[in-house]
């Protein structure tokens, strides 16, 4: 557990945290020194630092929805400690200007400003526009459906009037991984409020093979839930759930790609 003085210190720099790459990147790096009985056991951070003792350094990645890179984004440490390489997507225009300053200068990684999508093109994509009135964490609400986005109205009063839609660019998984060459995926982490579905979908209907697929199912409706469960024990997954997230994992020697 965090002591009381550090969370306490946390909670006084949440609003400047807000926009700040550069103190969120410090106080991250601050976070990593602490003992580890003191840092957060999520399924997500366990599942990579598995990753991490079975590959070392010889990890790629896809980041699908990475946000800003730095707000409460378990793979950041991973990139920084271990020089994981990968692709970052992220559509919200002005999420991903902050993703790219949160890595400037790091080698190895690539940045797409789209969203994975059912087809290439664009779609109609809902956000919340960049603002100081909201509390922090609105920059991480999106979706090609409104109402999933207006779901976190009650954690953000007066949420609506801050919703914009944009036409964003959209690939497909196999698209996204051709475009830049890709020809092997360890590990592919997906947070993409609720359509985490469709992205389990079109790895399972392409080529490749992650080691490891971590996604967000708490906002899946229970067929989806079961639907992606399935594809994913059929083609040789082993399931980890904490209610929130989902880890699959695949044995190396099963897979091809």
């Amino acid at each position: 557990m965090i002591p009381t003085p550090l969370l306490w210190i946390a909670q006084r720099l949440r609003p400047p945290l807000a926009r700040s790459v550069q103190l969120k990147s410090f106080l991250y790096r601050l976070l990593w020194l602490l003992p580890e009985h003191w840092r957060e056991h999520s399924l997500a951070r366990t599942a990579l630092q598995r990753l991490a003792a079975c590959q070392g350094r010889n990890v790629y990645f896809l980041n699908i929805g990475a946000n800003d890179g730095l707000s409460g984004d378990p793979l950041r440490e991973f990139i920084y400690r271990f020089g994981w390489q990968g692709i970052l997507v992220e559509p919200v225009p002005y999420v991903f200007q902050r993703l790219r300053r949160a890595y400037i200068g790091r080698q190895g990684l690539l940045f797409e400003q789209a969203a994975l999508g059912p087809q290439n093109g664009t779609i109609p994509f809902w956000f919340v526009r960049e603002n100081n009135s909201l509390p922090p964490g609105h920059d991480q609400l999106g979706s090609f459906d409104r109402q999933q986005v207006l779901k976190h109205a009650a954690q953000f009063p007066g949420l609506e009037p801050f919703l914009a839609c944009q036409e964003i660019p959209t690939l497909t998984f196999s698209t996204l991984c051709r475009k830049h060459g890709i020809h092997h995926v360890d590990l592919v982490l997906s947070d993409v409020e609720g359509a985490d579905a469709l992205v389990v979908r079109q790895i399972m209907q392409s080529e490749w093979r992650p080691r490891l697929i971590l996604y967000e199912e708490q906002h899946l409706t229970m067929e989806d839930r079961t639907d992606c469960r399935r594809r994913l024990r059929e083609a040789g997954y082993t399931l980890e759930s904490d209610g929130v997230d989902v880890a699959a994992w695949r044995e190396e020697d099963s897979a091809a790609h």
